[in-house]
């Protein structure tokens, strides 16, 4: 079964090859918003695409440091989108309860309001 193996391990690296190019593009997203958006939805389990909630791994000031964003921002626009709809995020914690408006604002085609 070496061809197997061989296989699984080719498929593996493809995988790993595709989760580095979606993070490469979300780091070259222009605006801020896009690019948590599109963070929270690389992070999101497939399993976890339909509805729940999951752990997520990293704490916000991580999160910042990654996108090269300060945390400031980043809690900003995540109280935004939660306060739109779109995540419910207690600490420690995600769910994505509308996927329609989270992929609109990776995709830059929705501005998140960060007013009250």
């Amino acid at each position: 079964m070496p061809g197997d193996l061989a296989m699984r391990l080719i498929y593996a690296m493809n995988a790993h090859i595709a989760h580095s190019r979606s993070l490469t593009e979300v780091l070259g997203h222009k605006c801020a918003a896009a690019k948590i958006a599109s963070f929270l939805l690389l992070l999101t389990p497939k399993a976890e695409r339909v509805n729940g909630g999951f752990a997520l791994p990293f704490s916000r000031l991580e999160i910042a440091s990654l996108l090269g964003l300060s945390e400031e921002t980043v809690c900003r626009l995540m109280a935004g989108m939660r306060r739109e709809g779109a995540i419910v995020a207690p600490r420690g914690k995600i769910e994505i309860r509308d996927w329609d408006r989270l992929h609109a604002i990776a995709d830059g085609q929705s501005k998140v309001d960060i007013h009250h």
